[in-house]
């Protein structure tokens, strides 16, 4: 089985579209570790989950270490790197029942700002998983946000409810940091969210 690393952004929904079209068995996994953005990517992972039909594996992990570079201050442009996080994620993930493979969101755009998104990182992680019967993939690894975004829009994925900023503001996507800049001009609408840190 596929276990997509399913944070609730573009990159992870795009992943989820892509498992639904392989036409094999696939869940999410998401991870909170009380990123400054927990509520609304914890709240889309469920949807887009639920769009799917598939189950959602969610695991806790809360670390004020993991979360410190996070906090830059709403609407801060900038990447948010946080060294270890992905291996650990994969780690964490890999003890999902039944899951034989893990997806996850890395793409071309990350590779300056996040060495843990880059091919080299993918085969490494690979090599390391292996030991325990998994693989690790990155599908989207060799294309850019408009990539991302085209096959979004082949495989009709909900990108409205995907959550794609670091640090909301007031409750919304800050709109400057990154990652909101990054996707703005693919979305299709902004996810509601019930429920506010």
């Amino acid at each position: 089985m596929i276990g997509v690393l399913l944070s609730g952004g573009m990159d992870s929904a795009c992943l989820m579209g892509m498992a639904k079209e392989k036409g094999v068995p696939f869940c999410g996994i998401y991870i909170n570790w009380h990123q400054p953005s927990h509520w609304f990517e914890d709240f889309a992972s469920e949807h887009i989950a639920r769009h799917y039909k598939v189950e959602r594996h969610s695991i806790w992990l809360p670390s004020k270490w993991l979360k410190k570079p996070m906090k830059k201050g709403a609407g801060e442009a900038g990447s948010r790197f946080v060294k270890g996080r992905n291996m650990l994620f994969l780690s964490l993930a890999a003890t999902v029942p039944g899951v034989t493979e893990l997806w996850y969101g890395a793409c071309k755009d990350d590779w300056q700002d996040y060495n843990d998104c880059t091919p080299d990182f993918v085969q490494k992680a690979n090599d390391v998983m292996s030991v325990f019967g998994v693989s690790v993939k990155a599908p989207l690894i060799h294309l850019g946000k408009k990539g991302v975004h085209e096959i979004c829009r082949d495989l009709e994925v909900p990108t409205h409810l995907a959550w794609s900023c670091y640090e909301p503001k007031n409750g919304q996507e800050c709109g400057t940091c990154n990652s909101c800049v990054s996707n703005k001009p693919f979305r299709s609408g902004q996810l509601q969210v019930g429920r506010q840190d």
